[in-house]
C-alpha cells in the first residue's frame, strides 16, 4: 500500500472530522492513481502537498478553499 496512509505523530490533523477527510481524500487519491489516472489534489491547509509527493508523478497538488461560498447558489 502507499505511504500516504501513514500520518507521521507530528502531523496530526486539527481534529478528528478533519483527519477523516484528509484520510478520506488520500485513500481515494490512491485508488485513482493505482487505477491509472492522473489526480489534482485540492486543499486549504497544506496537506495536499504530502499527498502528492507520496503519490508521486500522476499527482499535483493545488492550494484551494472549496468551501461554499455565502450567497452564491448553483
Amino acid at each position: 500500500m502507499s505511504k500516504c496512509r501513514a500520518r507521521s505523530p507530528g502531523a496530526a490533523a486539527s481534529s478528528p472530522e478533519r483527519a477523516l477527510h484528509e484520510d478520506l481524500g488520500a485513500l481515494c487519491a490512491e485508488v485513482f492513481v493505482q487505477e491509472g489516472a492522473k489526480v489534482l489534489a485540492a486543499d486549504i491547509s497544506g496537506g495536499q502537498i504530502e499527498t502528492a509527493a507520496a503519490l508521486g508523478p500522476s499527482v499535483r497538488a493545488l492550494r484551494a478553499d472549496v468551501r461554499p461560498t455565502p450567497g452564491l447558489s448553483r
